[in-house]
């Protein structure tokens, strides 16, 4: 029996030396811990990782104002766009009557006892038109999707490791354990 044990022995000494396999060792990979799978680098695990775009919602972080879409002015709502609406009378407080210091009421002779007058518009100045409140006349304002930067972030789904999150170890080519 040792006679065999012996020849077997030999027979695989020589098998090892024309093939150069069977004889080689290996070990646990120590990047992989033997697994063959490290984290993805790209999406560090989440299977999706943070990608930067252009807003599809502005120019440059900008938009036409939604108030006035972009005229800067709107017509003045108090006169609609006339320039000269009913006021308040200074004298009667808009009373209609002038009190005299003696107590005798009399209709007010500047309103005609309407307690208004027409008159310039002191809203627009009687212009007819107001700046935008919203935009403060400029025509635009800041994207809100964006926060005026322009750009948005989105989340891809990561191709690198097609989201499963792992990717092969670089050092043992995903087998878990390389040659000594």
């Amino acid at each position: 029996m040792n006679k065999f044990k012996y020849l077997y022995i030999i027979l695989f000494i020589i098998v090892c030396i024309i093939t150069n396999s069977g004889c080689q060792k290996y070990e646990s990979c120590n990047s992989c811990l033997g697994i063959g799978k490290v984290k993805c680098d790209q999406c560090e695990g989440k299977k999706q990782y943070k990608a930067n775009t252009v807003c599809g919602f502005c120019t440059n972080g900008k938009n036409n104002c939604p108030v006035c879409k972009g005229r800067t002015q709107m017509t003045c709502n108090y006169c609609d766009g006339d320039g000269h609406s009913y006021n308040t009378c200074n004298v009667c407080g808009g009373s209609g009557l002038y009190i005299y210091p003696s107590g005798a009421a009399y209709p007010c002779g500047v309103c005609g006892g309407s307690g208004q007058f027409y008159g310039v518009c002191h809203y627009c100045n009687g212009d007819g038109k107001i700046f935008c409140n919203r935009c403060k006349g400029k025509g635009i304002v800041d994207c809100t999707n964006c926060n005026s930067t322009g750009i948005v972030s989105v989340d891809k789904d990561c191709s690198k490791c097609d989201t499963n999150g792992q990717i092969n170890c670089s050092k043992c080519n995903g087998k878990g354990k390389i040659k000594i």
